[in-house]
């Protein structure tokens, strides 16, 4: 992922969960005053997407992901860095689908003119983002799966 971009997209996503809390706040203190905040819930739906698929391809480019290491002291360096690429590649495949499958009912929500139900928020704009944050991710796994072994961390 180009820095900037990385960075550009870090500072944005950064954001979001300062949304989440100033609107959850909001709602809270409104509902004690019998004046909750409308479309609280959906609007913390809406960021929760943006910011989960938003931050994947962030994640994924650093290889920042939850690793469980069981069995790599019994592995040999070589067999790690090729135990990775597969991983690399599988987990592209899988992302691939999901871009592909977001991008299908981004195109049917965008068909229908679907928006959100008290809000009324287009749904298409956010589905079209959460594929293309997908699609990042998996070039972010290519990169991982065909980088020359020089250029491969050993972990």
């Amino acid at each position: 992922m180009i820095p900037s971009a990385r960075r550009t997209l870090g500072v944005m996503l950064a954001a979001v969960p300062l949304a989440m809390v100033a609107v959850t706040c909001l709602d809270v203190i409104g509902r004690r005053l019998d004046r909750p905040l409308p479309g609280a819930i959906e609007i913390i739906e809406l960021l929760m997407g943006v910011l989960v698929f938003g931050a994947l391809p962030l994640v994924t480019a650093e290889r920042g992901h939850v690793t469980v290491a069981l069995f790599d002291e019994r592995m040999t360096p070589r067999l790690r860095w090729w135990r990775d690429r597969v991983v690399a590649l599988v987990s592209a495949a899988v992302l691939a689908v999901i871009g592909w499958r977001l991008v299908a009912k981004a195109v049917e929500l965008a068909g229908f003119g679907d928006r959100s139900t008290y809000l009324g928020v287009p749904l298409a704009p956010l589905a079209f983002f959460m594929a293309a944050m997908a699609a990042v991710a998996v070039l972010a796994l290519l990169r991982d799966a065909f980088a020359p072994a020089a250029a491969a961390p050993v972990r």
